[in-house]
């Protein structure tokens, strides 16, 4: 019950538990409901929702990043993103436990209809096809968790749009082939999960870097290349992948400053 209310929860207990070890529980804190015996339920916090911080060298965070960000980078690239014709992405922020940064997922396609008022409609209904035309476009949605620093927001971010990009999710159609912004990609979903999040933080790390950013994408990465079938790994969709990020972060506009 606690993981499906909370994605990525590492430690629960209830307020009282908390204040024997010292930890209060924050004001915004939204309780997981768990059944109890000789009860019908208990409240359970989970540790994000504690006070007081945690620093990350005391607790290993997979997610942590260290380095200056520039919140310039976020605010861009979440603003271009709206701006996208050739698909659509929506992005949510939610609360999840410590274990997870966030998630992308198809939505289907919408219809790129030229009708605005239709067209608005359509996106705020969630209206979908599985026909793929020179009408649809592709929509996802990447839920990030509501307690990431701004640069742990970045990363996150970069990430899953990495696997939309390196075509983990599905397939998108090119406008033109002479514009970089309007072209699309493969249909990728069959290839592995190791593969595929070696791809998506290989990307992240190298958005990362050029952002003033360092982030522990060795760690992540580790137990997937246990098991990945390092032949299948496309550095073209990496690169592809990394530098539309870029652009819509607008970091090679001499944007960087440090």
């Amino acid at each position: 019950m606690a993981h499906i209310q909370r994605p990525g929860a590492r430690v629960i207990a209830t307020e009282h538990e908390w204040r024997k070890v010292g930890r209060r529980v924050l004001p915004d804190a939204v309780p997981i409901i768990v059944l109890w015996p000789f009860s019908p339920i208990r409240l359970v916090y989970e540790l994000d929702d504690t006070g007081p911080p945690i620093s990350d060298h005391n607790l290993y965070d997979p997610f942590a990043v260290q380095g200056y960000f520039k919140p310039a980078f976020l605010s861009r690239l979440t603003a271009n993103l709206k701006k996208q014709k050739n698909f659509r992405i929506t992005i949510e922020n939610r609360r999840h436990g410590r274990d997870r940064a966030g998630s992308a997922a198809a939505q289907g396609n919408l219809w790129n209809l030229q009708n605005e008022e239709i067209r608005k409609l359509a996106e705020s209904n969630a209206v979908t096809t599985n026909e793929i035309s020179n009408r649809a476009v592709p929509a996802f949605r990447i839920v990030l968790n509501d307690r990431l620093a701004p640069g742990e927001r970045f990363v996150t971010l970069a990430h899953e749009l990495a696997h939309i990009f390196c075509g983990h999710l599905g397939p998108c159609g090119s406008r033109t082939g002479d514009n970089d912004d309007e072209g699309g990609w493969p249909d990728r979903r069959g290839l592995g999960k190791p593969e595929k999040e070696i791809e998506a933080e290989a990307a992240a790390f190298q958005i990362a870097s050029r952002a003033g950013l360092i982030a522990r994408s060795a760690e992540y990465v580790a137990p997937y290349l246990r098991r990945a079938d390092m032949t299948k790994i496309s550095l073209e969709w990496i690169v592809r992948a990394t530098a539309r990020i870029e652009r819509l972060a607008k970091i090679h506009y001499g944007s960087m400053a440090f």
